[in-house]
């Protein structure tokens, strides 16, 4: 199995280029912020429309919800985690905004196909390579 980190954030600074600022500046908040409980009202508040308005206008410019984006952007920050540091996987979880370890796992091997801690089994078997 081949396991390759994801795009790193200065890789992804044209993500949706074309898409109006609002919905730029809520990715960006919510890149931001994947640490913390973020809600939906408090994204929209955050760029300056009412929620139903900021909801169409994202998932128009994104083609997926906010809360898909943020549940995706958490999931990659997990992953880039996982390979690059040997924080436990709580801690992980934790700092991707994740912090009930079991709907991290679930969420995680549900976009992955592989469990975190599986991951990071095969990450050090290829390093100790």
């Amino acid at each position: 199995m081949k396991v390759t980190p994801p795009a790193r954030a200065a890789d992804r600074s044209a993500e949706h280029p074309g898409a109006p600022l609002a919905i730029q500046r809520a990715i960006h908040f919510m890149r931001s912020s994947l640490r913390r409980p973020l809600r939906m009202d408090e994204i929209a508040r955050h760029v300056g429309l009412a929620s139903s308005r900021f909801d169409r206008a994202f998932r128009s410019a994104t083609r997926q919800s906010p809360k898909q984006m943020l549940a995706q952007m958490r999931l990659e920050r997990a992953s880039e985690m996982l390979l690059m540091t040997n924080l436990t996987l709580e801690e992980v979880g934790a700092q991707a905004g994740m912090p009930c370890i079991r709907s991290f796992r679930r969420a995680f091997s549900a976009v992955h196909g592989i469990t975190p801690a599986r991951l990071r089994q095969v990450r050090d078997r290829l390093l100790a390579q």
